[in-house]
């Protein structure tokens, strides 16, 4: 159905991005969520209409959850943060056997 959808909207030359869309009772829950309550969901849902409500009436992105905008005038510190090898190939340290690979690398 997706593809189907895609195909007759795509475009040459335009960047897409396919989301893992699902139904809201049939989510996939990772080992550190838990699932909500049937109380916690219900005010979940009236807290995202409410914000969808005042971002239609007041402007897109004008109330969002606490994340920082894109060029905001103050960022997050990262200067003591320690290396994340795990998730980023850019830090991954590099070990070499002999001084004419340093100079090749």
């Amino acid at each position: 159905m997706a593809s189907t959808a895609l195909q007759n909207i795509y475009r040459p030359k335009y960047a897409y991005k396919m989301l893992d869309l699902t139904d809201q009772h049939r989510q996939q829950l990772s080992l550190m969520h838990t699932p909500q309550t049937e109380e916690e969901r219900q005010h979940s849902q009236q807290l995202m209409t409410i914000m969808d409500a005042l971002n239609e009436k007041m402007g897109k992105g004008t109330v969002r959850l606490g994340l920082p905008e894109k060029n905001a005038p103050w960022h997050l510190r990262c200067a003591r943060r320690s290396p994340r090898y795990t998730t980023q190939w850019g830090e991954l340290m590099r070990a070499y056997t002999d001084n004419s690979a340093i100079k090749n690398g």
